[in-house]
C-alpha cells in the first residue's frame, strides 16, 4: 500500500514497540543536549538517527505521539531549548517524514486513521468492504477485537479471565459456546487498559490506575511548586509528564504496552530518572 520494503522492528518484539521506545527518548536526549555542556554535531546526529529509526517503523500511532509531543515541546520549552540549533534539528527530522520513500504517505494516513479510530462506525466499514472500496482494514479490525473484548468483560467483569490467559480463553470451548458468531482473528485487543480489565477486572484495573493517579499527583504537585518558584528543575519533571501522557494514551487506544517488560521497564526506568533529577 505505502511502496515500503520493509519495517524496522531492532531489537524490539515488532516495529511498534521500537518507535514506542524512540518516542521515550527523543525528548529526553534532545532536553539532555540542548541543557547541558553536550557536543551539538553529535547530539544532531543521535536525533536524526533517531527519527530516521522511528520513520523506518512505518507505525503510525508511533508517528501520532512524536507530534504530540514536539507541541508539547513547542509550548513548555520553547524558551529553554528552542535555539537556532535545535529548532533546524527537528525541522530536519520532520522533514524526513515527508522524504523517505512511503514515509510521506504513512504520515498523512496516520492522522487521517486517528479520525476514522473514532468517528468510523462498523456498519459503514462492512458497506464499505461490501462495495469492495479502498478502507483501512487495520482500523476495521481493531475495532472488531475490541467489540468481543467489550463483551467478555461485560460477562465476566469482576475477576475477568484470569491474567494472561486472554489468548488461551478465546481458545476454549467456552469461547466458542458463548460467542459463536466471532469470525475474526483470535487475538488481543489493541488497547492496553481494555485487555488488563478483561484480564483482570475491573477492581484490579481501578487499583492500577489509581496507582498511576498517585504518581501523577507527585509529579505535578513539584511541577507547580518548581513552577511557582519559577526554577529550572521543574523542566525534567515536565519532560517525564510529557513521555507519560504519551505513553498512556497509546495504551488507552491503540497498544497494549504495559504487557511488555522491555518497553514498560525502560518508561519507568526514564520519567523516575527525570523526576529525580529534579529532585537531587
Amino acid at each position: 500500500k505505502y511502496d515500503i520494503k520493509g519495517r524496522v522492528p531492532a531489537t524490539f518484539y515488532n516495529p511498534i514497540y521500537y518507535s514506542v521506545f524512540i518516542n521515550i527518548i527523543f525528548i529526553p536526549t534532545l532536553y539532555l543536549i540542548y541543557t547541558k555542556n553536550f557536543n551539538k554535531l553529535i547530539g544532531f546526529l543521535i536525533l536524526l538517527a533517531n527519527a530516521c529509526g522511528l520513520i523506518l517503523t512505518f507505525t503510525r500511532s508511533g508517528i501520532l505521539i512524536f507530534f504530540a509531543i514536539l507541541i508539547g515541546v513547542i509550548i513548555f520549552f520553547r524558551k529553554l531549548i528552542f535555539n537556532k540549533f535545535s529548532i533546524l534539528t527537528i525541522t530536519i527530522c520532520i522533514l524526513l517524514m515527508f522524504i523517505i520513500p512511503g514515509s510521506k504517505d504513512v504520515t498523512l494516513n496516520a492522522f487521517q486513521n486517528a479520525f476514522s479510530l473514532f468517528s468510523t462506525n462498523t456498519e459503514q466499514i462492512e458497506n464499505e468492504l461490501e462495495n469492495n472500496e479502498n478502507i483501512d482494514y487495520s482500523i476495521y479490525h481493531r475495532k472488531e477485537f475490541l467489540k468481543i473484548t467489550y463483551e467478555i468483560i461485560k460477562d465476566n467483569p469482576f475477576a475477568g479471565v484470569g491474567f494472561g490467559t486472554y489468548i488461551d480463553y478465546m481458545n476454549s470451548n467456552d469461547f466458542t459456546i458463548n460467542y459463536p458468531d466471532y469470525k475474526f482473528s483470535k487475538t488481543h485487543p489493541h488497547a492496553g487498559f481494555t485487555l488488563l480489565t478483561a484480564e483482570t477486572g475491573i477492581f484490579a484495573v481501578a487499583f492500577f490506575i489509581l496507582f498511576i493517579i498517585i504518581i501523577a499527583f507527585y509529579y505535578l504537585k513539584d511541577f507547580i511548586f518548581y513552577f511557582k518558584a519559577k526554577s529550572d528543575k521543574q523542566s525534567p519533571i515536565l519532560v517525564a509528564l510529557l513521555i507519560s501522557s504519551g505513553f498512556l494514551v497509546i495504551n488507552t487506544i491503540s497498544e497494549n504496552l504495559i504487557y511488555d517488560t522491555q518497553i514498560f521497564l525502560i518508561f519507568l526506568a526514564i520519567i523516575s530518572i527525570f523526576y529525580n533529577l529534579a529532585k537531587k
